[in-house]
């Protein structure tokens, strides 16, 4: 045999092995890219005053936000199972127009995503808001932001059931792990019905609904009219059309809630043309 052909027959059989190996762990990272979160920008307002320029109150072009500048930005999940936005987890690396000129406001604590979130598509979507109280600068011609969008992902629930409780001041629900405490209770301040004042120290970012079951175990949802939190502190305001006097707390929540962080990184043209 020839050193050609004996080169031929030794490296042949592991240039093919070779070629296995990488094609058979390229598929996975190309399904894992799949299955990632993506952010893109679908709308851009840039909110001029059109009326008295130098006062703190300005008419501006657009009623009903002080925002100056917005990116409408949505988050896509191929796999769903949005549940909402961690703000604190958000961060933005730079909001700036062509000129240099910043718009973020690191003096006033605005925070630059709004408070507003939109869940579509049965959890495959998020649309959330990137506002500054600034607008361009009035010769430039594109902004830019990039950061990223901490996105909570969940695909299972679970259920827990305190025991029976009077429903007074300072009684408490003991469900799973949450602990809640009556604050309040009485008629509703919305119009007909009873609300239940709540709180609790645990994190509420995972619970889907409420209800309470009475004693000869009828179950009524209730409806959280507002939730309030200081620091770790949060305190909800439960409302049913019935008033209770004791029954089990039940509560229906994420089980596998986590966080994605989902990169951004956009510019948009300003001005009309």
């Amino acid at each position: 045999m020839s050193l050609v052909r004996a080169a031929s027959f030794i490296l042949l059989p592991t240039l093919t092995l070779t070629a296995v190996v990488l094609t058979g762990s390229v598929e996975p990272l190309r399904a894992a890219a799949k299955s990632r979160p993506t952010a893109h920008v679908v709308g851009v307002m840039i909110n001029r005053a059109i009326d008295r320029e130098g006062d703190d109150t300005p008419d501006l072009a657009f009623q009903g936000t002080f925002a100056r500048t917005k990116f409408a930005i949505v988050v896509d999940s191929p796999n769903g199972g949005i549940i909402g936005i961690d703000r604190e987890a958000s961060s933005i690396a730079q909001f700036i127009d062509n000129t240099g000129a910043s718009l973020l406001d690191t003096k006033s604590g605005w925070g630059p995503f709004g408070f507003s979130e939109r869940i579509l598509k049965n959890g495959a979507r998020v649309a959330i808001e990137l506002e500054s109280p600034r607008a361009p600068s009035r010769d430039a011609k594109f902004i830019n932001a990039s950061g990223q969008i901490a996105v909570r992902i969940a695909h299972k629930k679970s259920t827990s059931t305190s025991a029976s409780t009077t429903i007074a001041k300072d009684a408490t629900f003991e469900c799973g792990d949450l602990t809640f405490t009556v604050i309040d209770e009485g008629p509703s301040q919305w119009g007909e019905g009873f609300r239940i004042e709540v709180q609790t120290n645990d994190s509420i970012d995972s619970i889907i609904s409420y209800s309470i079951i009475a004693a000869d175990g009828t179950e009524e949802t209730l409806e959280p009219m507002s939730t309030m939190t200081f620091g770790s502190t949060s305190r909800i305001t439960l409302v049913s059309k019935t008033r209770f006097t004791a029954g089990r707390l039940q509560i229906e929540a994420w089980d596998d809630a986590t966080t994605k962080k989902v990169a951004f990184d956009v510019t948009a043209a300003v001005g009309m043309r």
